[in-house]
């Protein structure tokens, strides 16, 4: 199986561990029900090391999106994200994805799922091949980024006074470029999981410090680590 860079710490938490799409993944420290209920009344804190990560980028980076994606991304301006699906030409879908417009404006970036993540980067591979007349790279960086999220009521309150940029005011399902205890990230607003929160993409081999800062900031709020279960 393969693993995030936390995996050392989720067994050191007492972390259940489990197969999960090929990763090593922890599904519950203790109760899912109290899991679920931290998320809901303070924060929790998500390893999302598995997911996939994809940089599309060039002078044609927006006609190609707009060909192999569902929905209008030339709505999105600097700094905004939409959901998606990457279909077949039956209509049939190969992912449901995330699509950032990076806060520059140049580029996109794309988070795809954990068990299509070899599949997704294939299939746009040969849609890159099949559109040689446009100017256009997609590279897969998932074994560049770590991506740990934060979700509660309180993520809010235990980001704020660590992030270099005042996260407050950031727009749901927009993108933000900030500095953790020095660690460099994308922040993402676009939780899952029905509460407020963030998704931070940071260098993988800063991954660990970029949790254990997290985890440190959010003990007295109530943090704490959640597996895959309470989702």
């Amino acid at each position: 199986m393969k693993r995030t860079p936390l995996a050392e710490r989720h067994e050191a938490s007492g972390a259940r561990m489990v197969d999960f799409a090929g990763w090593y993944m922890p599904v519950q420290y203790g109760s899912i029900i109290e899991e679920h209920r931290t998320v809901r009344t303070a924060a929790g804190l998500f390893d999302l090391g598995h997911m996939g990560q994809v940089d599309v980028s060039g002078p044609d980076a927006l006609a190609f999106l707009q060909y192999v994606a569902s929905n209008d991304v030339s709505v999105l301006a600097p700094g905004e994200a939409q959901y998606a699906m990457l279909c077949y030409p039956d209509g049939g879908v190969v992912d449901d994805i995330i699509i950032y417009r990076r806060p520059s404006g140049v580029g996109f970036f794309v988070v795809i799922n954990a068990s299509n993540a070899d599949k997704d980067v294939a299939w746009l591979h040969k849609q890159v091949a099949a559109r040689d007349d446009l100017q256009v790279s997609v590279t897969n960086i998932s074994d560049d980024l770590g991506m740990i999220a934060i979700q509660g009521p309180l993520a809010e309150s235990i980001v704020a006074p660590i992030s270099t940029v005042d996260l407050s005011e950031q727009p749901y399902f927009t993108c933000m470029e900030t500095t953790i205890n020095g660690i460099e990230c994308l922040a993402g607003r676009t939780g899952y999981t029905g509460e407020d929160g963030w998704e931070f993409y940071c260098p993988i081999a800063q991954a660990g410090e970029l949790w254990d800062t997290l985890i440190e900031a959010g003990k007295d709020h109530g943090l704490k680590p959640i597996g895959l279960g309470a989702r």
